[in-house]
């Protein structure tokens, strides 16, 4: 999930109109601001499990840095986060819909 109303809509979907328990996995930036702290919250309201990754805030900076120089996009950490760390969390505690895919795509 990245925390914006895209995943939050998707999150009450999946939750009320399918009964499902998803996981909402998402990684934290170093500082989180109020807005990114009422967004959580309000994940939490839904009655679902978080899982947060949080980056070491030397490498994260170091990896932002780089990729900005090579590629122009500062973002990096933040695709890796949001792409790469659901994928590894379904692998790691077997969650069969999630894990299923990634499996496929490999």
């Amino acid at each position: 999930m990245s925390g914006q109303k895209d995943s939050y809509y998707q999150t009450i979907v999946i939750t009320r109109d399918f009964g499902m328990n998803p996981l909402c996995v998402f990684s934290a930036v170093s500082v989180c601001s109020e807005l990114g702290k009422q967004n959580l919250e309000n994940f939490r309201k839904l009655g679902v499990n978080l899982f947060q990754f949080k980056f070491n805030p030397i490498i994260r900076r170091k990896l932002t840095k780089l990729e900005f120089e090579r590629f122009g996009n500062h973002c990096w950490p933040c695709h890796f986060g949001n792409f790469g760390c659901p994928a590894r969390v379904a692998i790691a505690y077997n969650i069969p819909l999630m894990r299923d895919m990634v499996v496929l795509r490999n």
